[in-house]
């Protein structure tokens, strides 16, 4: 799935954590379905971001540095020819 499929997911899981005033049973539908088509490892790194997200948001803003950021999928410099 698209990384935006993931990104959605992730604050679909934090709008229900949070419970928001007005939150309804659509948002819970909304969640279900951005996540329903994740593998099982793309909803662990939606929840771990959702809980960054929710932490965030709890803290006013300020960085939470108690949740780790997820790691880096990025080529480094230390890539070698298969």
């Amino acid at each position: 799935m698209p990384p935006q499929w993931q990104d959605g997911c992730a604050w679909h899981m934090t709008i229900t954590a949070l419970r928001p005033k007005g939150l309804t049973e659509a948002d819970f539908e909304n969640m279900k379905v951005s996540c329903s088509l994740l593998r099982e490892d793309q909803i662990a790194l939606a929840r771990n971001e959702a809980q960054r997200i929710g932490h965030r948001i709890l803290a006013g803003g300020k960085i939470d540095e108690s949740v780790s950021p997820p790691p880096s999928k990025r080529l480094d410099a230390t890539a070698e020819p298969l």
